[in-house]
């Protein structure tokens, strides 16, 4: 869908109520319960400021997590389906802290050079905490979320709204600081800790839905890919996940009753009415594993796998390849960019055989693309660190050394062979 058919986003001060709703959704309330009561082995001798540490970094993940899902337009943890970038999340609150670190140096710095700036200085800081986290959500990167320059181009890509988001975020601070004095004064004193971290948690939890959202509301100027345009709501309606369970079941039921044509027209159907909706595609994938119609499973697999690798869902698409190349072996994947991301993803996860089986033959099956050398590179990597198989690593890198002799990915292969050699030497 074209942006100028898309409906506008509403701004994020009139969805307010929304993200108050946010941590009160099933996995995430109990998430954040769970997390409140590990807080009671705080009193425990010597493991207490670990145990509280621990949790502390659970609850920052966790904000980290829902502000990048709210950018990418998903505000349903029942849609949630797991991403490449979700390894990526759990180091940001590590980042986040040497960001503000190094701007409280950069801060401390201007002060003692002039004195007369400090309270614009602690202005201007107060300022960026949004932007940094916004950049470090989008990028992953430390050395972005310390550049002024990606800082500037984050809050100008909002504009003047980011002032109105600053006072939101400061209220919230407070009010949570509010709630948490008025539940310690109600509560037995043995629950208070818990119960002033439970608060913590929430309103930590509704700020970050609210920053992802506001990325989310202005993703086209900060140049973020989202996963689900906005939709104008219709009004209540069964969730997701409650309209996949009820045609889960109408389908199973046929199929017991022996009509695998009707169920697999009638999923079909529906796949054809929401061709971009993963459960759709879920349920048909099961239904032809089950029947027997190669030509239509393999068809079909190319364009789950490529959805699911567009919605940055790689372990899943890995998972379905493997499926079906099981049952028939000479499946492929039809796309060099499709192939190369099974195998990276693949190779990630330990499984190297399976990372080997996609890029045999890459350079036959899509002559010419300029993704060969970046296939052969990492071949050599599955080869030399994977398998360990040295002397197989050395003759493909020879090859790729000769055919692609000036390519990042040649140069990366070779320091990777050159400190295996330096290694042994």
């Amino acid at each position: 869908m074209s942006a100028d058919r898309n409906p506008a986003i509403p701004p994020f001060w009139q969805r307010l109520n929304k993200f108050f709703l946010y941590p009160l959704q099933t996995e995430a309330l109990m998430y954040g319960i769970g997390l409140a009561a590990c807080s009671l082995l705080v009193f425990i001798p010597v493991v207490g400021v670990v145990v509280l540490l621990i949790v502390i970094l659970a609850v920052a993940r966790y904000a980290f997590k829902i502000a990048a899902l709210s950018s990418f337009g998903i505000f349903r943890l029942d849609d949630y389906t797991p991403m490449d970038e979700e390894d990526d999340w759990k180091t940001l609150p590590w980042k986040f802290v040497g960001a503000v670190f190094v701007q409280l140096i950069a801060l401390g710095y201007i002060i003692e050079t002039i004195p007369e700036i400090a309270p614009i200085g602690f202005l201007v800081f107060s300022l960026l905490i949004p932007a940094t986290m916004m950049v470090l959500i989008q990028h992953h990167s430390l050395g972005m979320a310390i550049n002024p320059l990606e800082l500037w181009r984050c809050i100008s890509g909002i504009g003047w709204p980011y002032l109105i988001l600053i006072a939101f975020t400061f209220l919230l601070i407070q009010g949570s600081a509010v709630a948490a004095g008025l539940l310690g004064e109600i509560i037995p004193e043995w629950l208070s800790l818990p119960g002033v971290l439970l608060v913590f948690i929430y309103f930590s939890w509704v700020n970050a839905a609210l920053i992802g959202y506001t990325m989310y509301q202005y993703h086209r100027t900060l140049d973020i890919d989202v996963v689900k345009e906005y939709e104008e709501e219709a009004g209540p309606a069964a969730s997701p996940r409650e309209e996949a369970r009820r045609r889960d079941a109408a389908v199973s039921q046929m199929v017991q009753q022996g009509q695998m044509a009707d169920a697999l027209a009638q999923a079909k159907e529906w796949l054809r009415e929401t061709p971009e909706s993963l459960p759709e595609h879920r349920r048909y994938h099961r239904l032809l594993r089950l029947d027997n119609d190669p030509p239509e499973l393999m068809r079909h697999g190319q364009q789950y796998i490529e959805l699911l690798l567009k919605k940055r869902a790689a372990p899943e698409a890995l998972q379905v390849y493997k499926a079906i190349s099981a049952k028939h072996g000479q499946f492929v994947p039809a796309s060099a960019v499709m192939t190369y991301a099974l195998a990276q993803n693949a190779s990630k996860g330990q499984d190297h055989a399976t990372a080997l089986q996609l890029l045999r033959g890459f350079d036959k099956r899509f002559a010419g693309h300029a993704l060969i050398p970046a296939a052969f590179a990492l071949i050599v990597r599955v080869l030399h660190t994977g398998l360990h198989r040295q002397d197989q690593a050395l003759a493909v890198y020879q090859g790729l050394q000769s055919r692609y002799p000036n390519d990042p990915h040649t140069q990366e292969a070779g320091r990777l062979m050159q400190a295996s050699a330096f290694g042994r030497g």
